[in-house]
């Protein structure tokens, strides 16, 4: 296997939400019924494989150990379970476990020299990476391999941690981690040998998956290391809410005839506030030639279809134009003729936000249904 690039790269591909990930990462929230997985919390010491969790050397599900030694050179008297090819000298790697509170306070693991805390935390996953010596490399890497099942595609954010899990050779035995989505590396890094539990490596990346899809985190000596060794890793696969669809926006015909249906009873155009009533007089207004009544047409109907759920992006420049080009007139109606310069400023930002009005410039929304009849 290739040394991964980097120390920690996230390197989101086709099938990761590239485009505007970094903004939709901070708006999605998990759903109140969202599907999740942990690699800790779904943890298994007696199925291999653990529904949709594999704990595998290569392509197959390692056999369980269950109190795993090193053949007596690690962590005995701790009752620790393992998924490893054995307990047996030179086969006994590579070892996948959950710590329990025996190993977590072993001198093995040690304490975390940046806040004086253990190291390894029960519940947390820890393996001893393959090396020629006590494994056999050619069978594979240690991993951890998940499969979506059936039934719950959807968009999902995957993250987790990954560190040093013990100090005892210092820098002499480096080793590496990938992860990898339907079998494409998004992330990878480099341990150094002394990357404690609170400066852990971390990997953050949204991906939509369907049943059967996977996810694989592998680990694994670096190649200017000579032994594997122990390394913590914690990981979660949490199905994500994207915002909801914006609402499509609606005409000015629309807001005139349903006075009952508006999501606010006052906006301010130009810098002055109307009321519901003002602003359906100037709604029912003939504008018979004063752009200013144009304007202010269309710029109710954008508001209104804003304070709806319609997505302001297409045309806040427009929004701006037009309450900077009211501000300026006064009050309305301010009998601005539509040959004027300052009227054909006005009549031109009204052609844009008619156009939005009108559903033109919007790409993907909702369809607003009104819940009552038109206003009489």
């Amino acid at each position: 296997m290739k040394r991964p690039l980097g120390k920690i790269g996230a390197a989101f591909l086709a099938f990761v939400l590239a485009t505007g990930a970094a903004t939709r990462a901070q708006a999605q929230t998990a759903s109140a019924t969202s599907v999740s997985f942990s690699l800790s919390g779904d943890w298994s010491n007696t199925t291999n494989p653990n529904g949709p969790w594999s704990y595998n050397q290569g392509s197959t599900p390692l056999p369980l150990v269950p109190d795993w030694t090193a053949a007596g050179s690690a962590l005995v008297g701790c009752s620790q379970p393992a998924w490893a090819p054995s307990d047996f000298s030179g086969n006994f790697l590579p070892a996948l476990m959950n710590a329990n509170s025996c190993s977590a306070n072993n001198f093995l693991f040690g304490t975390d020299p940046n806040n004086g805390l253990a190291n390894v935390m029960p519940g947390d996953i820890v393996t001893h990476t393959v090396d020629g010596s006590n494994g056999n490399p050619a069978s594979g890497v240690a991993n951890f391999l998940f499969t979506l099942p059936s039934g719950d595609d959807g968009q999902y954010e995957i993250s987790g941690s990954v560190w040093d899990a013990s100090f005892l050779f210092g820098t002499g035995r480096p080793q590496d981690w990938v992860l990898l989505v339907n079998g494409v590396q998004v992330a990878s890094g480099f341990l150094s040998g002394i990357v404690s539990r609170s400066q852990a490596e971390t990997f953050d990346v949204f991906a939509d998956l369907t049943a059967g899809n996977t996810v694989d985190l592998e680990l694994f000596e670096d190649p200017s290391s000579p032994f594997g060794f122990f390394v913590g890793a914690n990981m979660n696969i949490t199905e994500v809410t994207p915002p909801p669809t914006p609402t499509c926006p609606l005409s000015q015909g629309f807001w005139k005839n349903h006075g009952s249906q508006w999501p606010v009873t006052s906006l301010t155009l130009g810098g002055r506030v109307y009321t519901q009533s003002q602003l359906l007089t100037i709604l029912q207004m003939q504008p018979l030639g004063d752009a200013s009544v144009i304007l202010a047409d269309q710029l109710i109907s954008t508001k209104l279809d804003i304070a709806n759920g319609s997505d302001p992006a297409p045309v806040s420049a427009a929004v701006a134009a037009g309450d900077s080009e009211l501000a300026a007139v006064g009050p309305l109606p301010a009998g601005i003729k539509t040959n004027a310069a300052t009227g054909q400023a006005m009549t031109a930002t009204a052609a844009t936000l008619d156009s939005y009005n009108n559903d033109q410039l919007t790409q993907t929304c909702t369809a607003f249904k009104p819940s009552g009849p038109a206003s009489p």
